[in-house]
C-alpha cells in the first residue's frame, strides 16, 4: 500500500488521505471495500473539485478557484460551506419522504385494484354456475317431454293393435290377445322399475356433484383467507424495513452533523497553524493524532459494512422463504389440477358407462319388436289358413 506524506498534500484532510492509502501497486488500483478500482483523472476531479490537466497545482495559500464542480452542482454558490450542505442534505430527505409516499400509495391503489378484480371474478363465476343450473333444469324438461311423447305414441300404437286384433280375430284371437297384453303390462312395469334406478341414480350423482361444488368453495374461501394473512405479514415486514431505514438515516444525518463540525474545526485549527509556523512539532504530533482517528474512522465504517452485510443476508433469507412458499402452493395448485382432471375422467367413465346401458336397452327393445314383428306374421298367416279353410 503506498502512503503519502501529510505534508505534501494542500488540504491534508482525513478522508483525501485515507483514500490515497488505498492506493495499492501490485493491482495498479484503488482496493475499496472488497473491490479494485481504477480511479481516473475526471474521477479526482469529481471528488476533490481540482482542476485536472498537465500544468503542475499551485500549492500557495490563496483563495480556491471557481472549479466546474461548483458551478454544475451550486451555480448560485462561490464556496462550499456547512449551511449549503445542510440545505442540501434536507431537500434529498425532504424527497425521498415524498417518494416513499408515492410508491405506498401506489401499493394502495394496486392492492384495491386486485381486490375489485377477485370481486368480479367471483361474481362471473356466480353467474356462470346459475347458467348452467338453468341450462340443466331445461335439459331435464326436454327430456321428461320426450318421454312422455314417447308413451302417447306407443298408447295409440297399442289401441290400433287392438282395434285390428277384434276386427281380425275370433274369441280365440280376443283370448291370445288378452295373454299378450298382460305380457306387455309385465314388460311395462319392467321398464317402470327400470326408470326408477335410472332416477335414484341421477339424484344421487347431483347430490354428489352439489357436494364437490360446496367443498371446492370452502377451499377457495380458505385460499382466499391464506392469501388476505400473507398480505398482512408483508405488510407488517414492509412497515418494519421503513422503520429501521429511518433509524438508519437518523444516524446518518447526526454523523453528517458531526463531520459538519468537525470540518469547520480544521478550518479554524488550519488558519492558526499559518500564524504560527514556529511550532511544527506540535503540528506534527497533531497529525500523528489525525493518522489514529482516521484509523478508528475506518474501523468503524468497516462494523457499520459488516452490519448492512448481516442485513442484506436476513433479506435474501426472507425472499427464500418466500420462494418456498410459493413453490408449495404451485404444488397445492397442481394437486388440484390433477384431482380436477381424475374428477372429469370419472365423469367421462360414467357417461360411457350410461351409453352402453342405453344402447343395451335400445337393442333389447329392438328384440322386442323384433318378437312383435314375428307375431304379427303368425297371425296374419293363421287369418289367412282360417280364410281358405272357409
Amino acid at each position: 500500500m503506498g502512503r503519502m506524506d501529510p505534508r505534501k498534500c494542500k488540504k491534508s484532510d482525513d478522508d483525501v488521505v485515507a483514500i490515497i492509502q488505498r492506493y495499492s501497486e501490485k493491482a495498479n488500483a484503488f482496493t475499496i471495500g472488497k473491490k479494485n478500482l481504477i480511479i481516473t483523472t475526471n474521477d479526482m476531479t469529481l471528488i476533490f473539485g481540482l482542476g485536472g490537466g498537465k500544468g503542475a497545482m499551485s500549492l500557495r495559500y490563496s483563495k480556491n478557484p471557481n472549479m466546474p464542480f461548483l458551478k454544475r452542482r451550486f451555480p448560485k454558490e462561490t464556496r462550499l460551506t456547512g449551511p449549503v450542505l445542510k440545505k442540501t442534505n434536507n431537500r434529498k430527505s425532504s424527497d425521498k419522504k415524498t417518494n416513499n409516499r408515492k410508491s405506498s400509495d401506489k401499493k394502495t391503489n394496486n392492492r384495491k385494484s386486485s381486490d375489485k378484480k377477485t370481486n368480479n371474478r367471483k361474481s362471473s363465476d356466480k353467474k356462470t354456475n346459475n347458467r348452467k343450473s338453468s341450462d340443466k333444469k331445461t335439459n331435464n324438461r326436454k327430456s321428461s317431454d320426450k318421454k312422455t311423447n314417447n308413451r302417447k305414441s306407443s298408447d295409440k300404437k297399442t289401441n290400433n293393435r287392438k282395434s285390428s286384433d277384434k276386427k281380425t280375430n275370433n274369441r280365440k284371437s280376443s283370448d291370445k290377445k288378452t295373454n299378450n297384453r298382460k305380457s306387455s303390462d309385465k314388460k311395462t312395469n319392467n321398464r317402470k322399475s327400470s326408470d326408477k334406478k335410472t332416477n335414484n341414480r341421477k339424484s344421487s350423482d347431483k347430490k354428489t356433484n352439489n357436494r364437490k361444488s360446496s367443498d371446492k368453495k370452502t377451499n377457495n374461501r380458505k385460499s382466499s383467507d391464506k392469501k388476505t394473512n400473507n398480505r398482512k405479514s408483508s405488510d407488517k415486514k414492509t412497515n418494519n424495513r421503513k422503520s429501521s431505514d429511518k433509524k438508519t438515516n437518523n444516524r446518518k444525518s447526526s454523523d453528517k452533523k458531526t463531520n459538519n463540525r468537525k470540518s469547520s474545526d480544521k478550518k479554524t485549527n488550519n488558519r492558526k497553524s499559518s500564524d504560527k509556523k514556529t511550532n511544527n512539532r506540535k503540528s506534527s504530533d497533531k497529525k500523528t493524532n489525525n493518522r489514529k482517528s482516521s484509523d478508528k474512522k475506518t474501523n468503524n465504517r468497516k462494523s457499520s459494512d459488516k452490519k448492512t452485510n448481516n442485513r442484506k443476508s436476513s433479506d435474501k433469507k426472507t425472499n427464500n422463504r418466500k420462494s418456498s412458499d410459493k413453490k408449495t402452493n404451485n404444488r397445492k395448485s397442481s394437486d388440484k389440477k390433477t384431482n380436477n382432471r381424475k374428477s372429469s375422467d370419472k365423469k367421462t367413465n360414467n357417461r360411457k358407462s350410461s351409453d352402453k346401458k342405453t344402447n343395451n336397452r335400445k337393442s333389447s327393445d329392438k328384440k322386442t319388436n323384433n318378437r312383435k314383428s314375428s307375431d304379427k306374421k303368425t297371425n296374419n298367416r293363421k287369418s289367412r289358413s282360417y280364410n281358405n279353410f272357409k
